[in-house]
């Protein structure tokens, strides 16, 4: 029974980070979901910010956005998830250049 309660913890948490969030901006592009999301990040609402960064980052590998998580981790007193989210984000961007190459 217990292992039951781990396959759908497991489950949620894959869907979770695997499939997009879908709101009303879904089908608009990764840059303005960032935007938005610096926006809100600015404006200290971090969990809107959270949610739009996250969108761009699922859209592709955006490590602008990644970065961004970063930050709000490391806002929220998370810093081994902001030490981790900043090594993703450093990770999609240098990938990216070595892709270009």
């Amino acid at each position: 029974m217990e292992s039951n309660g781990k396959i759908i913890t497991a489950i949620i948490l894959l869907l979770i980070f695997t499939i997009p969030l879908y709101s009303q901006d879904a089908d608009e592009a990764e840059w303005i979901l960032y935007r938005k999301g610096i926006n809100y990040y600015n404006s200290k609402d971090f969990s809107e910010a959270f949610k739009y960064f996250r969108e761009a980052a699922v859209k592709r590998d955006f490590p602008e956005a990644e970065y961004y998580i970063g930050r709000i981790f490391e806002n929220e007193g998370e810093f081994s998830l902001a030490l981790k989210q900043y090594e993703r984000a450093e990770n999609f961007s240098t990938s990216l250049f070595t892709n270009h190459l």
